[in-house]
């Protein structure tokens, strides 16, 4: 189709050619590990709770 088209079906449609493109979506940042890592606080204790999920024995499901 040229840019003076219209979509067939549809004569009061803008030209095919006049439709701006859709805008680029946003890059994420990547973080090595050493970032992810320099973000981590190692004096950081874990909950009571998170300590009892975590040591909790299997069910059944779990990949190992």
């Amino acid at each position: 189709m040229n840019s003076t088209t219209t979509e067939p079906g549809n004569p009061g449609a803008k030209p095919c050619g006049d439709v701006p493109p859709a805008p680029a979506k946003p890059t994420r940042k990547r973080y090595t590990l050493a970032e992810l890592l320099d973000g981590c606080n190692p004096e950081y204790a874990m909950s009571e709770e998170a300590r009892e999920w975590e040591n909790m024995p299997p069910v059944g499901n779990e990949v190992i």
